[in-house]
């Protein structure tokens, strides 16, 4: 008798005697989803972003939207910047104004953003929030289809791989990943925060690039050579696209070769050549922020200058306190994706010096022990288990999608402040495939043990989507108004002195003066040295014409020697001396202030009021026609020179 073949059985069917299928051969096949159920999902998602953010299109502008958009004077300067004649001049023109630097440092790094936001200007007639807002949002939904397509394409690249596995479902980990992501609250401060459009916009085109390699590798064999090319060109650009919105994006080319390795499976230096035109993009990133940081420092073209462009400037991170301090940051932001509780615009966070701080040691484990835990069962799922289980492949790069683009915030270039929701918003990506990618594994699990239970691991999906939706819209509630959105503030971090001094700037242009002057107060008694909640204070005095108290409070500011430079506490004394009706000495300050400050309008208006209420016709005139040119306009002053028929 024949001895039988390894591969191959004979199985009698009547009286024909049939070979079975080489099960080496043929492929395990990928779940087909028709493009109507594609489609189906995409319409879900655009659907569940209308109904989370768009109602919140006519909030106001709050926080950073002020600063770095209404007050930004380079928005009506925009078209005449010298961003491509004079790259230097460019980004010293904030400091040359005696403006913060970062408004020009921001749009350098930054550019394709802020051409957008422009565009909404230009569009809008100013800054109304409608149109900026709508656009974060188109950008969000376009996030979440581009994702649910992305892993869509992975799962077939690994199918055609002989890689997936049966049973796995790439329609359910696709929609649960993208779901997710939509509805996620952490995602607010990407949409509803304006000028978060940097990090929504530029996922927009991470993800696209992404996808086009993606979608260039799976079209291998099919048609042409020149499809692929340009295919990948695209993706080149949106790549480049990507970089000039967001810093983190110079992680396009890792994540793109990192893909074609670990989940399809091609051989490292194979990856590398075909993502060799998105690794050449790779120094556009740093080329930029090494350019601006010589720009700011004389031509400093130090490694660790650029490093540090970002630092603080007041009191910078030590070299080893930012990254250690991100240790607990980063699971923070992990904690807060699985269970997102007690989010705060402004959070504070303690920093820490030394590896051995058991924050930092405990956090450093928890890490630990989930890299090791999802090696294990990547390297469990394809060496122990009867049937490979390639999903944790999956897992695996998505797990290294998260810590890959974390670190760019997270890692050794120190930033202002230690932690911001919106950091996660790119990252959160990986994190949430690899939920899913758990759940199918669930999922499966469930099934082989009786159809029935399968429906268990759907419910449980649903639930957690509509729970997170309501937690989106609640976050979204907060965001309405400048004063709810810091009440909430103080209310999670009352420890944040910033966060008490921003809700008496808010109570305070919503008219509630003696709120804002127990905030201001708050802020002054969490951190004595906050020079801007000081001055704040004494500003609000003044406009409650408590000019006694004002007096007071200024004079005892001015005994620091780290005060006595701040011309608005000078100013507000004198106006409080004026209101006094001590008018001499109210003159005495407000001379020596513009001899130091020539350009200080408030002085300028104040010394013209008091000289036309003492009838000095020429002194009165020289003030007011000063203040007139610094702040054109001003119905204060344009009322006193039309009184003295100037």
């Amino acid at each position: 008798m024949a001895k039988k073949s390894r591969n191959r059985a004979s199985v009698k069917r009547g009286n024909l005697e049939l070979p079975e299928v080489n099960v080496v051969a043929v492929s395990v096949p990928c779940q087909s989803v028709s493009k109507s159920h594609e489609w189906g999902m995409a319409a879900v998602i655009v659907t569940l972003c209308a109904a989370l953010y768009g109602w919140t299109a006519h909030f106001p502008l709050v926080f950073d939207d002020y600063f770095y958009m209404r007050e930004n004077p380079f928005f009506k300067e925009f078209g005449t910047m010298p961003f491509f004649t004079d790259f230097n001049a460019f980004v010293l023109m904030a400091k040359s104004q005696g403006l913060d630097p970062d408004l020009s440092l921001n749009i350098a790094l930054r550019p394709l953003a802020y051409a957008t936001l422009y565009l909404n200007f230009i569009l809008a007639g100013g800054f109304d929030p409608w149109g900026f807002r709508v656009l974060n949002i188109l950008f969000h939904a376009l996030n979440g289809c581009f994702l649910f397509q992305l892993v869509m394409q992975l799962a077939k690249a690994m199918a055609q791989r002989n890689r997936w596995p049966q049973g796995a479902s790439p329609f359910f980990i696709a929609s649960v990943s993208a779901l997710l992501f939509t509805v996620h609250p952490l995602a607010t401060e990407s949409v509803t925060y304006i000028i978060q459009r940097f990090t929504s916009m530029g996922a927009t085109f991470f993800l696209l690039a992404v996808l086009l390699h993606v979608i260039s590798l799976t079209r291998e064999g099919e048609g042409s050579a020149t499809r692929r090319v340009w295919w990948r060109f695209a993706s080149v650009l949106c790549a480049i696209a990507s970089m000039l919105t967001k810093e983190d994006a110079v992680m396009v080319p890792v994540i793109a070769v990192m893909l074609d390795w670990l989940v399809i499976g091609s051989p490292l230096r194979r990856a590398l050549w075909r993502g060799l035109p998105l690794l050449l993009c790779l120094p556009l990133v740093p080329l930029l922020v090494m350019a601006s940081s010589a720009a700011l420092h004389e031509h400093d073209w130090s490694p660790w200058r650029a490093l540090n462009v970002l630092n603080r400037t007041d009191m910078p991170w030590g070299r080893m306190e930012y990254p250690l301090t991100q240790l607990t940051v980063v699971v923070e932001y992990l904690r807060l994706l699985l269970w997102p509780t007690g989010q705060n615009v402004l959070p504070y966070w303690p920093s820490y010096e030394s590896m051995w701080q058991w924050p930092v040691l405990r956090s450093g484990l928890l890490l630990g022990v989930l890299v090791t835990a999802i090696a294990w069962w990547r390297w469990w799922g394809l060496r122990v288990s009867s049937k490979a289980d390639h999903r944790a492949l999956l897992a695996w790069a998505s797990l290294c999608w998260f810590f890959a683009i974390i670190m760019i915030s997270s890692g050794p270039v120190p930033l202002p402040d230690l932690i911001s929701e919106h950091r996660t918003y790119l990252p959160s990506i990986g994190i949430f495939i690899l939920i899913a990618c758990v759940l199918d594994r669930l999922r499966d699990a469930v099934c082989l043990r009786g159809l029935r239970r399968q429906w268990m691991v759907t419910v449980g999906v649903a639930a957690a989507v509509l729970g997170l939706s309501i937690a989106t819209c609640m976050r979204n509630e907060v965001w309405r108004t400048n004063i709810s959105l810091w009440t909430n503030a103080v209310l999670v971090g009352p420890e944040r002195s910033e966060s008490w001094s921003n809700l008496g700037v808010a109570q305070a242009e919503a008219g509630l003066l003696a709120e804002s002057e127990r905030s201001f107060r708050q802020a002054v008694e969490l951190e004595p040295r906050f020079v801007a909640a000081r001055v704040n204070l004494t500003s609000i005095l003044l406009k409650m014409e408590r000019w006694d108290d004002c007096v007071e409070t200024t004079q005892h500011m001015l005994e620091k020697e780290e005060l006595r430079r701040e011309a608005t506490i000078h100013y507000n004394q004198a106006a409080a001396l004026a209101g006094m009706g001590k008018l001499d000495e109210a003159v005495t300050i407000l001379k020596m202030i513009v001899s130091q400050r020539p350009d200080h309008f408030l002085s300028h208006r104040l010394l013209g009021v008091v000289y036309h209420h003492y009838q000095h016709r020429d002194r009165a005139a020289e003030h007011l026609r000063h203040a007139q040119t610094l702040l054109p306009g001003d119905p204060e002053v344009t009322r006193l020179l039309q009184a003295m028929n100037l």
